[in-house]
């Protein structure tokens, strides 16, 4: 029919692809939660958090899905704040991601677990370094987090509480 026609036409010439290339979703996914992160625009807005997170959940799906087929899919999102954690307020990078990990031993902002909404994609996490369980490196990786974030100055109360959680739980691991 000519709407079609005229449809196939919008389409050709906006080079809309009716399915992208894992690449470009990698490409977009990137782009997308640097932006987030980078700009002020975390809100407490429920509907926000909410639309938020089904974006990431669309995301994680198709790359789920067609992982295997991107040339460098875990290279670049493994080095990518892509893991969309505290009720979809911030992004953090795979390895500051554990799957199985509970809330209360989660050390905010350098440690989290997994949403369990996103419980499904626990496969395509692992793929881009996410640990299954927690280990005495991500202690030590929050230990340095702080170092950093610190740059050689006093510890404040909280970075102080933060610092003991990190210590006892290196060596809760360590024993295990």
């Amino acid at each position: 029919t000519e709407m079609k026609q005229y449809y196939d036409s919008f389409v050709f010439q906006l080079q809309i692809q009716e399915k992208p290339s894992v690449d470009l979703v990698v490409a977009h996914c990137e782009t997308l939660c640097e932006e987030i992160e980078r700009s002020s625009e975390r809100t407490n807005s429920f509907h926000k958090r909410r639309c938020m997170m089904k974006v990431m959940e669309r995301i994680y799906s198709f790359l789920n899905t067609n992982f295997l087929r991107g040339i460098d899919v875990k290279k670049t999102l493994a080095n990518t704040p892509c893991i969309l954690v505290d009720n979809g307020q911030k992004f953090i990078l795979p390895r500051q991601a554990v799957l199985e990990l509970y809330e209360h031993l989660e050390i905010k902002p350098f440690l989290y677990g997994i949403p369990k909404e996103f419980g499904r994609f626990h496969p395509f996490f692992r793929n881009l370094g996410c640990s299954k369980f927690v280990t005495p490196v991500h202690y030590a990786m929050v230990l340095d987090l702080l170092r950093k974030r610190c740059h050689g100055s006093k510890l404040d109360p909280n970075e102080v509480n933060i610092c003991k959680r990190a210590v006892r739980g290196f060596f809760d691991t360590v024993q295990q």
